[in-house]
């Protein structure tokens, strides 16, 4: 064995053959310092939060699947409304029909097997489908209840006054055809009565 000169090269010696001599265990060895795996306590799982989405939800049926036949019955005509959504309501839908086909809102009356549908109800309502064909009644437009201006009366001319030529005028100058006409009252009349129409009509002639 070498001289060790120093307390350092000896405590390095002596861990030098420490390290290199073969050490034993007792045959419980491992059972008295290994914990059993049945025994060991299993940590807890974290679950992990799902952050919510701040993206708003769609509404319930926004997907534009839905395509309506709608069939008009006077005068018989069909045309479909496409790119519906099962929450669109009647009233949407008949606007859209306007735009289609130019019919009022006010005129127009859905049906769906005979029931008439109602303006504030859904597609989803009534459980269409894309394969729902709807019956479109056009009602009549509403009398105006404003009476149009009467056309100003144009006044119609008064044809001029027949004037008597110059033989006739003579004629009702004349006795003799006064008294002519005198004797032909008197065939109908009094002679009072023949007097008095005389001289009335004397004076609206001369």
């Amino acid at each position: 064995m070498a001289t060790i000169t120093n307390e350092q090269e000896y405590i390095d010696q002596y861990l030098k053959e420490l390290s290199t001599r073969s050490v034993r265990f007792d045959k419980d060895y491992l059972s008295r310092t290994l914990p059993d795996p049945l025994l060991v306590k299993k940590l807890p799982q974290v679950k992990h939060i799902e952050e919510e989405s701040t993206t708003p939800k769609k509404r319930s049926g926004s997907d534009d699947a839905l395509e309506i036949s709608v069939k008009i019955l006077k005068p018989a005509s069909q045309f479909k409304i496409t790119r519906l959504a099962a929450d669109t309501t009647i009233l949407e839908l008949k606007q859209r029909i306007y735009q289609q086909q130019m019919v009022p809102v006010k005129q127009q009356r859905l049906l769906l097997k005979g029931k008439v549908l109602t303006d504030d109800k859904t597609l989803a309502d009534y459980q269409m489908t894309k394969d729902t064909t709807l019956h479109l009644m056009i009602k009549a437009a509403p009398a105006s209840t404003t009476d149009d201006a009467a056309p100003a009366a144009t006044p119609t001319s008064q044809p001029a006054p027949a004037t008597l030529s110059h033989e006739a005028r003579q004629t009702l100058t004349s006795d003799v055809f006064w008294s002519s006409i005198q004797q032909t009252l008197e065939q109908h009349l009094s002679v009072a009565d023949s007097e008095l129409v005389l001289s009335q009509w004397k004076k609206t002639q001369l």
